[in-house]
């Protein structure tokens, strides 16, 4: 998806969100006098074209370099390693 696109689609879900939030609370206040529900709604308005300025900065992505090695891994018998096998009331106990 373009980076346009995508920006376009985010901020319409945001404005979504909002006016939804606005309508339901505009519902439950019963406002009766039309200047405060316009005053309201100029509001709510305002808060959806400042949305995208409350917008966090992108994070930066670090390079990362990798490298691949050929050959063959050690095998368990010849490393020092110890493995341990733990039973149920031994698992129980660690969680």
């Amino acid at each position: 998806m373009d980076a346009l696109l995508l920006a376009l689609v985010v901020y319409s879900a945001q404005v979504l969100a909002v006016v939804s939030v606005a309508a339901v609370a505009s519902l439950f206040s019963r406002e009766v006098i039309p200047s405060m529900r316009l005053t309201y709604w100029y509001c709510v308005s305002a808060v959806c074209v400042a949305l995208p300025l409350f917008a966090p900065a992108p994070a930066q992505m670090q390079p990362v370099s990798v490298a691949f090695v050929s050959g063959t891994a050690p095998s368990h018998a010849d490393s020092n390693v110890t493995v341990s096998s733990f039973g149920l009331s031994t698992a129980a106990l660690l969680i």
